[in-house]
């Protein structure tokens, strides 16, 4: 196999989103950390829950979009050959270039790329973030409240510091 196919058959819309999201599972989490403007707790509160939330979409975008993209695959090869594919010919049709296909397997090849992207499109934009919402701040909210109360602990010490000089002038 020659390079362009081993770089053909790995950049499809689900390995790009996937490649995507590890980049951001480590970047985000590290420029954040590296903000000394914003507070030591906020800046750990926050790189945790960015790191959370991109963890949660690559194992949604890894499990989710590899069965549609599946799915996909198996209804057109249904549609155009009038059966099931086996795995292995999924994986070897998945795999192979464009131009070493007959016509049929084009289509099975086109179809899989098409469920890959429409798998991908869908998880980043509406599944990712409603598990994220019902996952993520369940697991998130007591570090948040812990957070909360430090804050509250710090702003009531500087208010009792402006009543103490209130009440000795």
């Amino acid at each position: 196999m020659s390079l362009s196919t081993n770089l053909g058959s790995f950049l499809t819309p689900k390995n790009t989103y996937a490649s995507i999201q590890v980049c951001n599972m480590i970047c985000r989490p590290a420029i954040t950390m590296s903000n000394k403007e914003i507070p030591e707790e906020t800046r750990k509160y926050t790189a945790s829950r960015e790191f959370c939330t991109e963890a949660l979409g690559l194992m949604n975008n890894l499990v989710f979009v590899s069965f549609i993209e599946y799915l996909g695959g198996q209804l057109s090869a249904k549609r155009e050959t009038g059966k099931f594919l086996n795995k292995m010919d999924f994986k070897n049709i998945k795999n192979k270039t464009m131009s070493n296909l007959c016509d049929k397997d084009k289509k099975i090849k086109s179809a899989i790329f098409l469920s890959s992207f429409l798998g991908s499109a869908f998880s980043a934009s509406i599944l990712t973030p409603t598990l994220n919402n019902l996952i993520l701040n369940k697991m998130m909210k007591n570090k948040e409240e812990k957070h909360e109360n430090k804050l509250l602990e710090t702003t009531n010490k500087v208010e009792n510091i402006f009543i103490k000089n209130q009440e000795t002038e």
